[in-house]
């Protein structure tokens, strides 16, 4: 049962609340500018499918080296690497922390929607998405596990709206590296060098990967044919992109991909030297990584600088300049300011299926160090999550006491049970939800058929699964308070926003058989009252504080919600 509750009670004297106020002033305008408790994540529309399915992005943090991790391009037996990033983003969204600062990192769960809801590899226009790219060996037919396949390839690259979307998306955002899984194998797979200049830029990284996942490297796919290949095409444009394979088709191998994603962060994680105060960071850093680093080129002399279309920053050994039309990048030594990046081929071009030429000076991991180097890398997350949790256990309490602050009190000619909220019905108004595994759930809202806001949001935990089927908003709450038999330990929480789509039972008979969308709960009481909680649900739909706001405020009673 549900009751509605307008105030908190605190309890905290003005005097004392003045003197914490006077404490944490300056660190409070610190902790909002981070938006930490805005949302763990923000979700962002890719594209459509053939069929008009939405394909979705689920972004942490805001620095400005960006990484993708994208699950699902290929559907059917491999379907467990959309499973593998959805717990990604579950995991993430309790671990916001174990994002470093500087980047951005996009989680595409499953960036081939029909496949998956037909249960096939391809899309619904029967063509392979991971053969539909323009690298220099497109072609429209086609091989795969299965042997030839006729059009496999697309009428002609990019001819697929989830490719067209994808590619678009990577370009408009400016990501870095883009790590894409596969099953199975168990192993990480290099690209083909470019036909440009013969570059294979994610090798360094491609093996940093190995030794932290225990995955094998593989310099070249040798077992069928491929073309059209997605990384092949994003190394043709100095994108550091790579495949992995998982062990098998059923399991997300979760522990060494949790090792893989810390692996490539840190390998991208913007570097800043005290000596002279310049930063190194993007695809300098990654080149910087991927080449020689320190020993080869010395360190940053200046920031980077704009020039025509180069970008271009000046070490103590040479110059490094990024062609921006075409991606590339080159290296000088000697120089002190752009050069001229090389886009004529030095020879043909190697076909995916042959053995390419070793590169030369990059050890292959030993296969004996491996699981002594796991386990360091255990005992070192280890001593990194506590730390991670005991800051996050810090600043959830400056959140609590800045909450205190800026709440103003409660008139008392406020009844104890006050009136739904009246709002014009909106029948140009549509929400629509997509429940994942793992307690994700993706909200999208419609105004007059166009979508105008994506969503991110916790699901029903196992055992309170969220709805599905055809609803409607009915009430309207700015403020409840469950009762008791939330919790099985008697736990009480607030939810803000609360809007009910299942039923208007809550007022005539305090129905527990409402859910709704609401924001994040708060305990009452207890060890945590007053700090907002995210993660799963008992079966509503729970929102960050600024998207639970916004859907409060926009949608009416009335507005279609359909779930599934």
């Amino acid at each position: 049962m549900i009751e509605l509750e307008i105030s908190f009670k605190f309890g905290l004297k003005p005097w004392r609340l003045f003197i914490v106020f006077l404490v944490l002033a300056g660190l409070l305008p610190a902790f909002h500018s981070s938006n930490s408790y805005a949302a763990p994540y923000a979700t962002e529309l890719v594209g459509y499918s053939v069929q008009n399915r939405p394909i979705v992005s689920y972004r942490f943090g805001q620095g400005a080296t960006r990484l993708a991790f994208i699950g699902g391009i290929h559907q059917g037996f491999e379907a467990n690497s959309t499973d593998l990033i959805v717990k990604a983003i579950a995991y993430y969204s309790e671990h916001p922390n174990e994002i470093p600062g500087g980047l951005t990192v996009y989680f595409i769960p499953n960036a081939n929607p029909d496949g998956r809801e037909l249960r096939q590899r391809q899309n619904a226009r029967g063509v392979d998405l991971n053969r539909n790219w323009a690298s220099f060996d497109w072609k429209p037919d086609t091989y795969d596990v299965d042997g030839f396949v006729k059009g496999g390839g697309g009428q002609k690259p990019f001819s697929e709206p989830e490719t067209e979307a994808l590619w678009k998306y990577i370009q408009g955002n400016d990501i870095v590296s883009i790590i894409w899984y596969h099953a199975r194998g168990g192993d990480i797979v290099d690209t083909a060098p470019t036909a440009a200049s013969g570059q294979r830029y994610g090798t360094v990284l491609a093996r940093n990967l190995a030794n932290a996942t225990g995955y094998a490297y593989l310099d070249n796919w040798t077992f069928y044919d491929i073309s059209g290949d997605a990384s092949d095409f994003l190394n043709s444009k100095g994108i550091y992109s790579l495949t992995v394979e998982l062990n098998s088709y059923t399991d997300i191998d979760w522990n060494q991909n949790l090792r893989g994603f810390s692996a490539v962060m840190a390998f991208f994680s913007p570097r800043f030297y005290n000596e002279n105060g310049r930063s190194l960071s993007g695809r300098f850093l990654g080149y910087w990584n991927s080449n020689g680093g320190q020993k080869a080129f010395g360190n940053p002399v200046n920031d980077p600088q704009e020039q025509g279309t180069k970008l271009w920053q000046l070490f103590e050994r040479g110059t490094l300049t990024l062609e921006r039309r075409t991606g590339l990048l080159a290296w000088k030594e000697g120089a002190t300011g752009p050069v001229e990046v090389p886009t004529a081929a030095p020879g043909i071009p190697i076909v995916r299926g042959s053995t390419p030429p070793k590169l030369i000076g990059i050890p292959v991991p030993a296969t004996n160090k491996v699981a002594s180097v796991d386990a360091r890398s255990s005992q070192l997350r280890d001593k990194v999550n506590k730390l991670q949790q005991d800051a996050h256990d810090l600043e959830q309490q400056f959140f609590q006491i800045n909450q205190r602050i800026n709440r103003q009190p409660v008139a008392p000619a406020v009844p104890a049970i006050a009136p739904p909220v009246a709002v014009a019905t909106g029948p140009d108004k549509q929400i629509k939800v997509i429940v994942n595994s793992n307690s994700i759930a993706t909200v999208f809202a419609y105004e007059k058929g166009k979508l105008i806001r994506t969503i991110g949001a916790f699901s029903g935990k196992p055992g309170f699964d969220t709805p599905r089927g055809e609803f409607k908003i009915n009430l309207k709450f700015p403020l409840l308070k469950t009762n008791r038999w939330y919790e099985d330990d008697g736990t009480e929480y607030y939810l803000n926003f609360f809007m009910s789509f299942t039923g208007p039972g809550l007022p005539a008979g305090n129905s527990p058989d409402d859910w709704g969308f609401h924001q994040m709960r708060i305990p009452v009481s207890g060890p945590n009252a007053g700090q907002m909680q995210a993660g799963p649900s008992h079966g509503c739909l729970a929102l960050s504080p600024a998207e639970a706001e916004w859907i409060f405020n926009w949608a009416a009673p009335g507005t279609p919600v359909s779930i599934s």
